[in-house]
């Protein structure tokens, strides 16, 4: 800080024993500084100003509800320390408590203003963000006849593989189920983030099965020793329900 005074054909005296027109201070704490004309041995009565100095505030002390949070959630990012002033983000937000729905793991910081001063910067505060795992369902036979043995399996997914049944875990399944229609979904469990697949629905059918006898009939009734004759048999079948 700089501070000025004049004394025409005179000498300036200051309290800090300078005698230039203009002095630079950095006061630490609140000062006063005088200064006094001297004119042919004759001295003014001093002039002074005081320089309030305030406080540098604490760097605040930043906290969260939920330091690591899955992908599309949110949690709320706190700054302490700060009661008498005003906080100021990193990102430019203000105000000491704020909701953040980060998309991916980002750090933060925060200073104090207080009395026209700066804080320094707190320590960084880092919001992890695990990315949810969407489990994606295939079949061999999305269309099966009853107890026929068919297979479920799961892709995509690094973690842990639960069924919506609750039935069984893991990426893959076989089944054997009576004649109906199924829907199967599966969730992904992968660092605290769970997600569920699109349901998968597998269509399975009952038997079709004969109503009577087969019929048979012979290109030839009698033939000759030696030579051929062709054979067929015929049904009617339908399909059960």
């Amino acid at each position: 800080m700089t501070l000025s005074s004049s004394c025409e054909y005179g000498k300036l005296t200051w309290s800090t024993a300078q005698n230039t027109s203009s002095i630079t201070v950095s006061p630490t704490k609140t000062t006063t500084y005088s200064v006094q004309c001297t004119q042919n041995g004759v001295s003014s009565d001093a002039s002074a100003v005081t320089i309030t100095v305030n406080p540098i505030p604490q760097a605040p002390t930043l906290s969260a509800t939920q330091a690591t949070i899955c992908s599309g959630t949110s949690t709320t990012l706190s700054a302490s320390g700060c009661e008498e002033g005003t906080i100021m983000w990193s990102d430019h937000l203000v105000g000491s408590t704020r909701i953040i729905t980060p998309i991916e793991t980002t750090s933060y910081t925060a200073f104090c203003v207080g009395n026209s001063c700066n804080s320094p910067s707190s320590s960084e505060y880092t919001i992890t963000v695990n990315a949810k795992q969407v489990p994606i369902l295939s079949s061999y036979y999305e269309s099966a006849y009853g107890y026929s043995s068919s297979e479920i399996s799961v892709s995509n997914c690094s973690g842990e593989v639960s069924w919506s049944d609750g039935v069984s875990s893991g990426t893959t399944r076989n089944f054997s189920l009576p004649p109906g229609k199924y829907i199967f979904k599966a969730y992904c469990s992968h660092h605290g983030c769970t997600d569920v697949s699109e349901e998968l629905v597998i269509d399975v059918q009952q038997f079709s099965q004969p109503t009577q006898p087969p019929i048979i009939t012979a290109s030839a009734d009698v033939v000759c020793a030696g030579t051929s004759v062709t054979l067929s048999a015929t049904n009617s079948i339908v399909t059960g329900k």
